[in-house]
Formats: C-alpha cells, sequence, structure tokens
C-alpha cells in the first residue's frame, strides 16, 4: 500500500518539524531499582513494591534529537550508564515514544517507534557536535558514550494556529460570529 500524496506531504512536514525543534522529550518502559524505604514523593507513603524492590514505571527525559540525511530514523546520544541505554541494549525491542513540541509556533509531534543500542562508531562521529563534546570531552570514540537509534513507525501532529496573531484572529472571528474556530490542522502518519 503506498502512502497518498497527502500522507506524503504530511511526512515531509513532520520530519521538517522535528529536525527545527532538535530537543525531543523521549519516554520508555523503564525498569527502575529503588530503595525500598523511599516514601513516594507525591504522598509520603512507602509504596509496595516486588519482592526485589523493582518498578516497571514510564519515564520521560529531555534528549537532543540528532538527524543524517533523509533518513527516517532519529539519533541520541546517551552515556552507556544510562537506564534508557541499558533497556535498549536488552533483547526485546524498546518500545518508545519521541515528543517534539514547538509551543510558540504551535507546532507539536508524537512519533512512536523502536528503539535500539548501536555502538557504530562512524555514524557517532557523523552526528558528533559541540552539545555531545559537553557530556563526553573525549569525543566520539569515548567508549562511555552510547548511540540509541530510534525507528518510528508512525507520528500523530499538531501544527499552526497557535502563535499569538493566530490566536487573536481565531478568538476576534469567535467572539464576533459566535462559532467555534478551526485552528491549526491534526492527523496521522504511518507508516513513516
Amino acid at each position: 500500500m503506498f502512502p497518498s500524496e497527502d500522507m506524503a506531504r504530511d511526512a515531509v512536514r513532520v520530519w521538517s518539524i522535528a529536525k527545527a525543534i532538535k530537543v525531543a522529550m523521549v519516554s520508555s518502559r523503564d525498569r527502575l531499582t529503588r530503595d525500598p524505604e523511599m516514601p513516594d514523593l507525591a504522598t509520603g507513603k512507602v509504596p509496595d513494591r516486588l519482592g526485589d524492590h523493582t518498578a516497571d514505571t514510564l519515564v520521560t527525559r529531555p534528549l537532543r534529537a540528532r538527524f543524517q540525511d533523509d533518513s527516517s530514523v532519529i539519533w541520541f546520544i546517551l552515556p552507556r550508564r544510562s537506564a534508557l541505554a541499558g533497556m535498549s541494549s536488552s533483547e526485546d525491542a524498546q518500545t518508545m515514544m519521541v515528543t517534539f513540541s514547538n509551543g510558540g509556533e504551535g507546532d507539536h509531534i508524537v512519533f512512536e517507534g523502536v528503539a535500539s543500542l548501536s555502538e557504530d562508531r562512524a555514524i557517532m562521529a557523523s552526528l558528533w557536535d559541540s552539545h555531545a563534546e559537553i557530556h563526553f570531552p573525549k569525543g566520539a570514540k569515548d567508549l562511555a558514550a552510547v548511540l540509541i537509534r530510534f525507528e518510528p513507525h508512525s507520528a500523530r501532529f499538531w501544527t499552526g494556529g497557535q502563535d499569538f496573531v493566530s490566536f487573536v484572529v481565531h478568538y476576534i472571528t469567535a467572539k464576533m460570529t459566535g462559532e467555534p474556530q478551526k485552528v491549526g490542522t491534526h492527523g496521522m502518519v504511518s507508516p513513516l
């Protein structure tokens, strides 16, 4: 099945927006080990845990996204000791959600896909930049750094209509006509 012309256009738009935003919120299920006596910060209670004091929980963290040319892969450079790198190195595929948001422009994208660990130093070197250098001053050959390869299979997007001028125009129109206004566009692209 071939994507429609609209879906192909939407896919180009989604990738263009993601590449412009650069920093993503990356969500994954992580198996965290916690002190069994540590209280939950929200409730103050010591939570019930499994016998080994682990919990499968959803964790979200901001990461700088990196892209190679026209590839439909998103790369992240992480410390080898990070929980995400540990989860992605398991034999099971690590399902993740990667979100890009530029609230000032009204652009929001949520990718769903699969992550895996990569040790490819040539790709690491091609993606290396000053942001990576801050965390790994020894450079792309530093074995403490690993790559997470994220292959999205779908993306939901919401674009446009949320900047200040658009808001004012839609607000005034809604007040004058008494009718709700359509603001921006929403859609899904799958497969990517």
